[in-house]
């Protein structure tokens, strides 16, 4: 069974038609950081996108996420965990 990490990495990509693989991704690289410092590059509205793939898949309001939680993969795994989402 995939874990958190692997679950959000997949909607990701899936949500974002990124052309790469989930296993790709880092876990810890900032999802808002620029390609060329390992970070995936997205914007305000790939991030929207992203709430809403959260959103559909764990059926969770998720107005209360903040800046801290979007940091990174493990960061918004991190955030799902606190609002007892376990895998």
């Amino acid at each position: 069974m995939p874990g958190i990490e692997d679950v959000v990495r997949q909607i990701i990509v899936d949500r974002l038609e990124l052309p790469i693989s989930a296993d790709d991704i880092d876990v810890d690289a900032p999802l808002f950081g620029a390609p060329s410092v390992g970070g995936l590059g997205l914007d305000s509205l790939s991030s929207l996108d992203l709430l809403g793939g959260l959103s559909d898949t764990y059926k969770l309001p998720l107005e209360d996420i903040g800046t801290e939680d979007f940091r990174s993969v493990r960061t918004l795994a991190d955030y799902l965990r606190k609002h007892g989402i376990d895998g």
